[in-house]
């Protein structure tokens, strides 16, 4: 700042000039005859005596000032420095440094102030003005610099307001592709009134809220045909800029401003004419809040997208919804008592990020009626939810990329919770859990389940998804032809509404994005030759979920597995849902084309029929349980009922097959997951001498009727982790089926448990002990027909858990009385159940390796506990027993 320049004698301090003038000697001065001065400068245009003042631009400029004063007649000249705490603080008044001066009356004769670069700028003063130094105290001597040394200045605070007086007119697309709350920074240009001057503020950050208005809002923001609520409580938002700006004190008006992204990258701008711009004044020492109104149009394409919301909602009976689920608050509705803009802001509702409508989901509101034509607005939407089978869970939460990307993962999980594979025993559970390792066939004593439990819901029959057959939960009844304007919708579900029709072909058509399809449980959609044509024309088809109509018949689901194989998604499909339907059979000619099916899940239907797929069909999880398939085609040559080379889960329980098909192959590349064909009527394996073997981690063939053990997977030298064939009634284990010197036995090596519970066996083959399965975990001979106690798995070290419970004959009266002496010394054995059998007093000693035992339902055993009480009762120990029971030397056992 350039200061006016004005001559002010300089003098030296204040007690050496004292003394060179010889105007008081030294004799004189007493230390009680000295104070001090001290100058504090304001600017005049808003200096008020006796209060703060308010905020000056360049006070804090002034670095010192040369002051001339007269005492007792002599003149003295000092230069004193001024400073504050920091630049803000400065400007609201500055200090100099004590002077130490003697005590009593000083008359100002001059003062002028200096810039940083030594330029000067005199002060006017009062004639005569005076001050006194008292005698040990602090005098302060307020001073005004005038406005010709230091301008006046005052800050303003922008606020961008949302204009919407003209919102039905605005010709412009304002914040056409971006949305007002994208707004991170703002560039304004002000003008001086006085000059045209013109300043511009770049840049600066700015800070989007929401907030109430309750203010009466004007009527016309609302485009004609939409009423407002104008209840209490209506939303509005705004932008303000997150600091205080500098400003001469004056007039001024905003001519322009500039709103950019979090880049700094500017997507809308707008400016002012002078007779109409927006103006405001800036006073000393002042905050100025000013407000600049950024115009919205409804042309906007965003703030169509929710004009679309508003009449969706309000075509589906929108007052009175009231949802109902885990995803938002019990009886939560849409509102729209707040600024259009803000519309797109509801429960349900997903956003990309330039405002248009990317996911709607109305699972759980309780819709009704015609979905409006409006839905063709929004073309930017991807996920539409008029209902989900699951509706327990919420899936508006999930990103679309991440929801595609995570297909087969939710599919994978979904599958495992609904068909829950033929449990094992829980002592090879235990086994399992003993190893830190897990297969599906004991995933549900991880969630609680005892063994009880399992074999209950096995008998149960299917488990039912969400709602049942035919039971609604909505009341949405149509569809209009301007879905077809979604060519970038990739999920559309629609479940348990009572929807009647779907739109044409040539609006389904229109669909070129739409990967994932659901249409779940509505009971009054027919499958007319117009839906299933509105079926087959869907060009991108991954997924289809068409559960739970039973209303369709055989003929009608074989002409929409037609249209699909026909149509031009047929080799993209990877996932196909069709449970709880009444689809007859499964036919070459269709399935032959879904060259990408991946996932196939067809239980509970009416499948009598079973042709081969093809060796191009390469599936990885496949459920046909509850159905009526007695056979499935073997293998042969070249014609495959489907390529194995992929498979996890391979699920045929549950149906009326009566032999094992010879559709696997010992010699292939890769070992199955889980092939699961228990529930059936099997009692021989296709092929016999024939048979091309199998290689699995689990094959579950409980509830058949194989009345010996089928040696044909030991002779095809089949690789098999696990064997479950609880529940046969099987009565012999041939010698031969566990030989492993005989030639090409080899394969026995991989086999680490056996449930053979619910049999008829009496004995195990000595074969079985002889070195066979060096690897085994578990073995369990529950509820078979055992009179003395099978010891040959207790001939292998890695033997972890053996159960041989509740041992009757054919009258059902027990008959396992004999405990295996020196079942002590093995030392991989952790689990041992012999519940439920006659034994009498064990003169054996109890290892505490062995720490989960099951004696329990042995009313005649004499039990003494004193092996295993100290570790019992420190809860390193489980025993299960009576307390009927002549349990001994272990007292607490029995409180």
């Amino acid at each position: 700042m350039k200061f006016l320049k004005h001559t002010i004698s300089l003098c030296a301090m204040a007690l050496a000039a004292i003394a060179l003038t010889g105007c008081v000697k030294d004799t004189e001065r007493q230390d009680g005859e000295y104070g001090y001065v001290q100058f504090k400068l304001y600017k005049e245009a808003s200096y008020t005596p006796a209060t703060k003042a308010a905020d000056i631009n360049y006070l804090g400029d002034i670095s010192k000032a040369r002051i001339s004063m007269r005492y007792m007649g002599t003149v003295m000249n000092q230069t004193l420095v001024f400073s504050a705490a920091d630049k803000d603080k400065a400007e609201y008044g500055i200090r100099s440094e004590k002077l130490q001066l003697l005590a009593g009356e000083y008359e100002l004769l001059s003062f002028s102030v200096f810039d940083k670069l030594d330029n000067e700028g005199s002060m006017v003063l009062t004639p005569g003005q005076k001050f006194t130094v008292m005698p040990n105290g602090l005098t302060l001597q307020e001073m005004t610099v005038s406005n010709s040394i230091v301008r006046s200045r005052g800050k303003v605070k922008f606020t961008l307001v949302k204009d919407m007086s003209d919102l039905d007119e605005v010709p412009t697309k304002a914040l056409d592709n971006h949305t007002f709350d994208e707004a991170e920074f703002v560039s304004l240009t002000v003008e001086k009134v006085s000059d045209n001057s013109q300043i511009t503020f770049a840049n600066i950050p700015s800070v989007f809220s929401i907030h109430f208005n309750d203010e009466e809002n004007d009527e016309n923001i609302y485009p004609v045909g939409y009423e407002s609520y104008k209840d209490f409580g209506y939303q509005t938002s705004s932008l303000q800029t997150d600091s205080l700006l500098s400003l001469l004190a004056g007039d001024y008006r905003v001519r322009s401003y500039v709103l950019m992204d979090g880049y700094k990258s500017a997507f809308e701008s707008r400016s002012f004419e002078r007779a109409t711009a927006p103006e405001f004044t800036v006073s000393d020492n002042r905050t100025q809040n000013m407000c600049v109104p950024v115009a919205l149009s409804q042309d906007a394409p965003y703030i169509q997208d929710y004009y679309a919301l508003y009449d969706i909602w309000k075509s589906l009976d929108g007052p009175n919804w009231h949802y109902h689920g885990e995803g938002y608050a019990e009886g939560a509705n849409w509102d729209f008592n707040k600024d259009p803009d803000l519309w797109g802001d509801q429960p349900g509702v997903r956003i990309h990020a330039n405002g248009r409508v990317a996911s709607v989901d109305l699972t759980g509101f309780g819709i009704k009626g015609d979905l409006s034509p409006a839905i063709g607005q929004l073309t930017e939407l991807v996920q539409l939810y008029l209902g989900v089978h699951n509706e327990g869970q919420t899936i508006i939460t999930d990103d679309p990329k991440e929801l595609s990307r995570k297909r087969v993962e939710r599919h994978k999980a979904e599958m495992s919770e609904l068909h829950p594979l033929t449990q094992l025993s829980e002592p090879i559970a235990f086994s399992f859990a003993e190893h830190k390792k897990t297969i599906p066939e004991i995933a549900l004593y991880s969630k609680g389940y005892t063994e009880e439990q399992i074999l209950a819901m096995e008998n149960a029959g299917p488990k039912a998804l969400d709602s049942r057959q035919g039971q609604v939960s909505n009341g949405l009844t149509g569809i209009p032809e301007e879905i077809g304007k979604l060519s970038k919708l990739e999920f559309l579900y629609l479940a348990n509404s009572e929807i009647d029709h779907l739109p044409s072909a040539e609006a389904m058509a229109g669909l070129t994005s739409l990967t994932d399809l659901e249409v779940f449980n509505c009971p009054n959609l027919q499958l007319t030759d117009e839906t299933v044509a509105a079926f087959g024309v869907l060009p991108e088809l991954i997924s289809i979920q068409l559960s739970n109509n039973d209303h369709w018949t055989s003929e009608e689901c074989d002409n929409l597995f037609r249209a699909f194989a026909e149509g031009p998604s047929a080799e993209k499909i990877q996932i196909i849902t069709f449970r709880n339907n009444n689809l007859d059979a499964i036919k070459e000619a269709y399935f032959s084309r879904f060259k990408k099916l991946g996932y196939l899940d067809l239980v509970n239907n009416k499948i009598s029929l079973v042709e081969r797929m093809g060796a191009d069909i390469s599936p990885v999880q496949v459920y046909l349980d509850y159905n009526q398939i007695k056979e499935i085609p073997d293998n042969e040559g070249d014609k495959k009922f489907f390529n194995m080379d992929d498979i996890e889960t391979l699920s045929v329980t549950h149906n009326q097959i009566e032999a094992f098909p010879n559709i696997f192959d010992a010699k292939g590349l890769f070992i199955l997951g889980s092939v699961d064909f228990s529930y059936n009527n099997i009692s021989k394996v296709s092929g016999g001498e024939n048979f091309n073997g199998i290689m699995v981690n689990t094959l579950s063939l409980a509830s058949n009727n194989f009345k010996e053990w089928p040696v044909e997977f030991t002779h095809s030298n089949s690789i098999v982790s696990v064997y479950n064939f609880r529940g046969n009634g099987m009565t012999k284990i041939d010698e031969d089926a566990f030989d492993y010197k005989l030639p090409n036995r080899d394969k026995l090596t991989y086999t680490v448990s056996f449930d053979l519970t619910y049999n008829r066996l009496s004995d195990l083959p000595v074969t079985f002990g002889d070195s066979a399965f060096p690897y085994i975990y578990s073995i369990d001979l529950s509820y078979n027909a055992f009179k003395s106690f099978p010891t040959e798995p207790l001939n292998y070290v890695s033997l972890t858990a053996m159960a041989i419970r509740g041992q009757r004959d054919d009258r059902g009266r027990r008959i396992l009385k004999e405990w295996p002496q020196g079942l002590y010394n093995h030392r991989g054995l952790r689990g041992f159940y012999i519940g439920s059998n006659d034994l009498g007093r064990i003169d054996d000693t109890i290892s505490q390796l062995i720490y989960r035992f099951d004696i329990s339902d042995n009313p005649n055993i004499e039990f003494d506990a004193s092996d295993i009480c100290y570790a019992w009762r420190a809860g390193a120990y489980v025993l299960m027993y009576d307390k009927t029971q002549n349990i001994l030397n272990c007292p607490q056992m029995l409180e």
